[in-house]
């Protein structure tokens, strides 16, 4: 979700994905947005995730994870590359983000959601294997 000027709004539709929002999901939204419980418990909720995730993360010592406030968190590989990390990671059914396309970063920055408790002590326990097995 964002808001712009019309002259942003042109720009970004050159490079906008190839999908956009669907009917569905436009419904969806409105229910949801105007939904002020859930919002405020999943702010409380992601807010408590991430410093989970942060805290677990940061004690594996071939990441150095960065500060955040939304609901990812980008992370440096510590002599490992992206497509290295990702390769293994999906092996293991988890996806994470490349950013090696990101201004500024290069192919050992990559980028994983904040999610639930067991999905993110499942993405704890593979990074950790990973590179054990690296």
């Amino acid at each position: 979700y964002g808001v712009f000027s019309e002259e942003m709004v042109e720009k970004l539709e050159i490079v906008q994905l190839p999908w956009s929002i669907n009917a569905f999901s436009d419904g969806v939204s409105e229910f949801i947005f105007s939904d002020t419980d859930f919002i405020e418990n999943s702010k409380d909720y992601i807010a408590k995730e991430r410093e989970y995730l942060l805290r677990e993360l940061r004690k594996i010592e071939e990441l150095t994870v960065f500060d955040t406030v939304v609901n990812y968190v980008l992370i440096k590989l510590n002599g490992f590359t992206d497509q290295e990390i990702f390769e293994k990671m999906a092996s293991k059914g988890i996806l994470v983000r490349r950013c090696s396309n990101y201004l500024g970063l290069d192919d050992s920055f990559i980028r994983v959601a904040i999610k639930s408790r067991p999905d993110n002590e499942k993405l704890i326990a593979a990074f950790k294997e990973s590179f054990s097995e690296m």
